[in-house]
């Protein structure tokens, strides 16, 4: 195995970066990296049910969708991923456990004492500290993760969204945790960067890690290339997802508002309003358009006030 701590932190290139080591050739390695502000949804998701998308608009954070599996997850720069790239036995290639415990012995040796749930999170004082994902193709298998060292659990907080269930569709759906930041319940000297070393080293006496990996320019350009491609592409991020369906019951500006709409590929099918309403001829206009809190205030504005236009499209998220 060999490991590679990438000089990217910007959010897509590393995306990129994971799928191409992945993709590239059975050899196996251990990646680190820490991202800009940003939020990752997992491959079956429907990121618009998984995030605050008002929030993420106001902030000018991003979202991505992950190759692997899992759930939605915050990234910042007090945030560390790490991925285990591994080529095996079709039959076994998934292992949470034993990265797992990687991570789990690392912090014991830090004096740490963390545990793994049931679940596969490393929990510390029974809050989260670690999620997991993984991919697996033939005897190829991707297991990753984020440890919360010193994130921004305000805006974590901000950008994730607590009322899946307005969604109806087949995507995985976001188990709720409560979360916590290893600087929170520990007292750590040290910055993450030498944090970073010392787990960097502690892995590499577990799993024989004994060559950085060394990227040449032609592997450079190859990732840009994906992560302008695919990680940046609002087609991968948002339509890629399931086909789903909401229903919008409330009052408001003192209008009675009661209207299905259903999104197909990302974009907004059809509205199918229960009762006529003064608002269903500029929230037709919203037909063939993409569900995206930018692009629908954009398009509602154009024809009403600015506190109209808000408050409509805040509704569809």
């Amino acid at each position: 195995m060999k490991f590679y701590q990438s000089t990217f932190f910007d959010p897509a290139s590393n995306l990129a970066l994971e799928e191409f080591l992945f993709n590239r050739t059975e050899e196996e390695y251990l990646l680190i990296y820490r991202n800009q502000n940003s939020v990752e949804c997992g491959k079956h998701q429907n990121p618009v049910a998984e995030i605050n998308s008002e929030f993420l608009s106001e902030n000018n954070i991003p979202l991505h969708r992950r190759f692997s599996g899992g759930g939605t997850v915050f990234h910042d720069l007090g945030n560390i991923n790490f991925s285990f790239i591994t080529s095996g036995a079709s039959t076994r290639v998934i292992d949470f456990v034993k990265y797992a415990n990687g991570i789990i012995g690392f912090l014991k040796s830090k004096g740490i004492k963390a545990s793994l749930s049931d679940r596969n999170d490393i929990l510390l004082n029974g809050k989260k500290i670690t999620g997991h994902a993984a991919h697996s193709k033939g005897n190829r298998a991707l297991h990753h993760g984020t440890l919360l060292f010193d994130a921004n659990l305000a805006l974590l907080s901000g950008c994730l969204k607590s009322n899946r269930e307005k969604f109806k569709s087949r995507a995985v759906k976001s188990v709720p945790s409560r979360v916590t930041n290893l600087c929170a319940e520990e007292t750590i000297s040290q910055p993450i960067e030498n944090f970073i070393h010392d787990l960097i080293s502690h892995l590499s006496g577990i799993f024989s890690i004994k060559e950085e990996l060394s990227l040449n320019e032609k592997d450079l350009s190859d990732i840009e290339n994906l992560a302008e491609s695919k990680y940046r592409d609002w087609e991968w991020n948002y339509a890629y997802g399931p086909d789903y369906t909401f229903e919008i019951d409330r009052i408001v500006l003192n209008t009675d508002l009661k209207v299905e709409i259903a999104v197909n590929k990302g974009i907004i099918s059809t509205l199918s309003f229960r009762e006529s309403c003064t608002f269903e001829p500029a929230l037709n206009d919203l037909i063939g358009k993409r569900h995206d809190y930018n692009e629908m205030y954009q398009c509602l504005s154009a024809t009403m006030d600015d506190q109209t236009a808000t408050a409509l499209t805040n509704l569809f998220f």
